[in-house]
């Protein structure tokens, strides 16, 4: 699972948050549990209403209940967009970014980082999170961090290094790309 580390801030409030990115997903999406984190146990009220009919669908095919949206400012190292996101509930503390925010904004180059064309902004590093071979979404396993020469010290691993490895190692076959 590709994510990157960056802020989310509402009013004056801020508060670092762990973004999953999908490109396959059409709109942003943060957990009612994170928006909580964010701004107290009222923080529903500070939500708006969404069109009638929406549906909010994962990538497994499950309808999500949506709250509503909220227009929150999301830096990405020097980069600051204030983008509209929906809430929805979930016991875990999402942030998908889809789409709606990254197109037109944002490059994702060769799955390593997150450039900002057009800015003097900083590339955000991507990273990469396994998840357990049994699970079927990201709610069904608690990820514990991992151990050994492919890991950070977070338990994240890069898939690109690795395959930039297997490369040099392997220069007579063409591996993805390169």
């Amino acid at each position: 699972t590709p994510f990157c580390i960056g802020k989310i801030s509402y009013n004056h409030m801020t508060m670092t948050v762990k973004f999953c990115i999908d490109s396959g997903a059409e709109v942003t999406v943060v957990s009612v549990v994170l928006i909580k984190q964010l701004l107290g146990a009222d923080a529903l009220s500070d939500l708006s209403p969404i069109p009638d009919g929406l549906r909010l669908v994962s990538a497994t095919g499950h309808e999500l209940e949506v709250y509503g949206a909220i227009d929150l400012t999301i830096t990405l190292n020097q980069f600051t967009h204030k983008h509209t996101c929906i809430v929805f509930e979930s016991e875990s503390p999402i942030f998908l970014l889809a789409n709606d925010f990254l197109v037109d904004r944002v490059s994702y180059v060769k799955g390593r980082a997150l450039e900002f064309p057009g800015t003097e902004c900083q590339p955000v590093p991507v990273m990469y999170q396994k998840m357990h071979p049994k699970a079927r979404n990201v709610d069904e396993v608690l990820i514990q961090p991992a151990h050994g020469k492919d890991y950070d010290s977070h338990g994240f691993v890069n898939v690109m290094d690795m395959v930039e490895e297997a490369a040099r190692k392997f220069p007579k076959k063409k591996i993805m790309g390169y």
